[in-house]
């Protein structure tokens, strides 16, 4: 029986949408080697690494006990994912991808933050009180920036 979690649903759609970014790359760019992979499809394999270990975590039932706010805080990460993917899957079908440095910092923060969220809320070894003063700041200002239109919308 499929779960109709509204977490779970999220993390799946992010997924699926990082993944379809690296799927659609390889037609619309054929005569780029895996060796000449731009930076940002590179960096985009390793958010599609990091939101998988999220799914298996959380599938696991390891993210059970994470409070509300705290899942506040990766559910806003995971809606700017889906939204990066998006925009993305555009500049590969109009063939305007580029390597530049602001989406490749917003790619590598996000999974930076997936990856921080995973040590001290997953089965992780590494718990909260490991965390340096950084790791612990970036987590609580998460959900601050209330600006960003969410990438799925559980309220229907």
């Amino acid at each position: 029986m499929a779960t109709t979690d509204p977490f779970t649903l999220l993390l799946k759609a992010t997924g699926d949408a990082i993944a379809d970014v690296l799927d659609s790359y390889k037609p619309y760019y054929s005569n780029t080697t895996s060796v000449n992979y731009r930076q940002t499809i590179t960096d985009v394999k390793a958010l599609l690494e990091v939101v998988q270990d999220l799914e298996s975590e959380s599938a696991a039932g390891a993210l059970l006990a994470t409070s509300r706010r705290v899942k506040d805080n990766i559910v806003q990460v995971l809606n700017e994912c889906g939204h990066l993917a998006k925009l993305l899957q555009t500049r590969i079908r109009d063939r305007t991808l580029r390597d530049d440095a602001k989406t490749s910092r917003d790619i590598q923060a996000y999974s930076a933050e997936i990856e921080c969220f995973l040590r001290t809320y997953g089965r992780g070894e590494r718990r909260v009180t490991d965390l340096s003063r950084t790791e612990r700041y970036e987590l609580d200002t998460l959900s601050a920036d209330r600006t960003l239109l969410p990438f799925c919308n559980f309220t229907e």
